[in-house]
């Protein structure tokens, strides 16, 4: 499989962050494969490695219609000669990222929403079954976090603040478990979820709520405006359901001084750029 690790570690210049002082970094773990990119790839590599160990025949797991976890394990699935399953919440539906799974050769088959919502709330770990191994949603398990660590080898630099966007919390909660720095860890919600914010907190995550916005997946025509800004002046996009949102409350925060002058931060871009294809 061909991999771009490490990723970049690369100076962004902005003029406001600029003027304030501050010496901004971003991770650019977008480039670390088209289609199983970011968070995706780290949380998915230590679960694979167990999968060929426990030579499974097959990997399944969940997620919503446009989830890039599914989208990221068909290809991992297609690169490594894994069968893939793909449990989709909600209705049938045909949408761009749903094809591509199946053109990944993923099965999918469709779940209602109650049943989700319960099938999800009792799978928190990796099991097999019949031969394959099921992987919770999101990968959000304890070799998912572990995954996570990979990032921290690979970074040149010291920080001062990491920032990571948060779906179901596991990427930034296995920087957190992982952290061999003195970084202060800060969770940019992508969805309005008070419980989840609220245990991110008790495990020492500085949460910032407001960065949901109107809710998981949905945006708005200043946010959108924001990732455009970004790309033209950077060259390079974010996806409007993460670090769109990240970026866009990181400048706000910014504007009131939140961040000390001084203040080295890195800025996590955590792929998911499939995210547009709602937009086509």
């Amino acid at each position: 499989m061909k991999l771009l690790l490490p990723s970049p570690e690369q100076k962004l210049i902005w003029p406001e962050v600029e003027e304030a002082g501050i010496d901004l970094w971003i991770k650019r773990d977008d480039l670390i494969h088209p289609l199983i990119s970011g968070n995706k790839w780290r949380k998915l590599s230590g679960i694979l490695e167990k999968a060929q160990q426990l030579q499974a025949i097959g990997l399944a797991t969940f997620g919503g219609a446009w989830s890039n976890h599914l989208l990221a394990l068909a290809a991992c699935g297609k690169e490594l000669g894994f069968r893939t399953r793909g449990v989709v919440r909600g209705d049938a539906v045909r949408n761009r990222l749903l094809q591509t799974c199946k053109e990944l050769g993923m099965e999918l088959t469709f779940m209602s929403r109650e049943d989700y919502r319960r099938v999800r709330r009792e799978n928190h770990s990796l099991r097999m079954e019949d031969d394959w191994l099921w992987i919770p949603e999101g990968a959000d398990c304890p070799e998912g976090r572990e995954g996570m660590q990979t990032l921290w080898a690979e970074l040149d630099n010291r920080y001062d603040y990491l920032l990571d966007a948060v779906g179901s919390g596991c990427s930034v909660r296995g920087l957190k478990q992982n952290n061999p720095t003195s970084a202060e860890i800060y969770g940019f919600m992508a969805v309005k979820d008070t419980e989840l914010a609220d245990t991110l907190e008790t495990e020492g995550i500085r949460v910032i709520r407001e960065s949901a916005r109107r809710g998981f997946g949905r945006t708005d025509p200043r946010l959108l405006e924001c990732c455009k800004e970004f790309e033209a002046i950077t060259g390079f996009p974010l996806d409007p359901v993460y670090t769109g949102k990240m970026w866009s409350r990181f400048l706000e925060m910014v504007a009131t001084g939140h961040f000390p002058e001084g203040s080295r931060v890195l800025f996590v871009h955590s792929g998911g750029l499939s995210g547009w294809w709602s937009f086509a």
